[in-house]
């Protein structure tokens, strides 16, 4: 007699809860844990900051044969947060916050919780120096860097684009941003797991505002980079993305 079976598909965008069927052995997972944050641009200096680093995590298989019949615990990485004011003037950017991880895990009657599987969330982007661009925050599993902040000064340069995704066909980096006279342009966040792009970095304008946010549904992408400052302005960043968790098993057709 030949066995009939079907896949079942499930996307988390929250926290919650999962139970495993009696029959299942294996989910197969994907996603991505939170996308880092840009960093905030140098306060009356030239130094723009760096775009977050994005999350993108391919196709994971999960032993959960000791857990059938039983709820698993979903876990959504929050984005990171961008940074914020620095505290006096001509001090460094604050760099962004990194993004949070999300997690399979299992707490049994006595509550002592095993985490089963983490997608690690990105790293945030680097502030801005005196002249001197901040660094991107790296991606994690798949996931694109975040773009360097350009350096300001006499010679500024723009931010560099943030890099794609390395799951294909998903989310792209951010472009990197423009220059003004004196302030370098913001770096753009990193590609994740989503279809939308990271955060376009911001331009050295002064007011050094503007800027991209990361694109619609981009799951675990980087926030752009803020600009170089210029007077006593300067360029603020933007938040990462939060995470997903698509799950997916095979049952027997009903």
């Amino acid at each position: 007699m030949t066995t009939i079976t079907q896949r079942v598909a499930l996307s988390f965008f929250t926290a919650g809860k999962f139970f495993v069927p009696v029959g299942v052995t294996e989910l197969l997972c994907r996603g991505a844990g939170g996308g880092g944050a840009g960093g905030n641009g140098n306060d009356s200096q030239g130094g723009a900051a760096g775009g977050g680093g994005g999350s993108a995590y391919g196709p994971i298989a999960l032993s959960v044969a000791a857990y059938q019949g039983k709820y698993l615990d979903i876990a959504i990485g929050t984005g990171g947060i961008f940074g914020g004011s620095p505290a006096t003037s001509g001090t460094d950017g604050m760099s962004g916050g990194n993004g949070g991880d999300t997690t399979i895990s299992y707490t049994d009657d006595y509550g002592n919780t095993t985490v089963l599987l983490k997608f690690k969330g990105a790293f945030g982007g680097g502030g801005g120096g005196t002249t001197a661009g901040g660094a991107g925050g790296k991606g994690t599993g798949q996931g694109g860097d975040g773009g360097d902040g350009g350096d300001g000064g006499v010679s500024s340069e723009a931010g560099e684009a943030g890099d794609d995704s390395r799951l294909s066909g998903l989310s792209t980096g951010g472009p990197g941003g423009s220059t003004s006279a004196s302030a370098g342009g913001g770096g753009g966040g990193g590609g994740g797991f989503g279809q939308g792009a990271g955060g376009t970095g911001q331009n050295g304008a002064n007011p050094p505002n503007g800027g991209a946010n990361p694109g619609f549904g981009a799951y675990g992408a980087g926030g752009l980079g803020g600009a170089g400052g210029g007077g006593s302005n300067y360029g603020i960043g933007s938040n990462g993305v939060q995470g997903i968790l698509e799950v997916s098993y095979l049952q027997a057709a009903a």
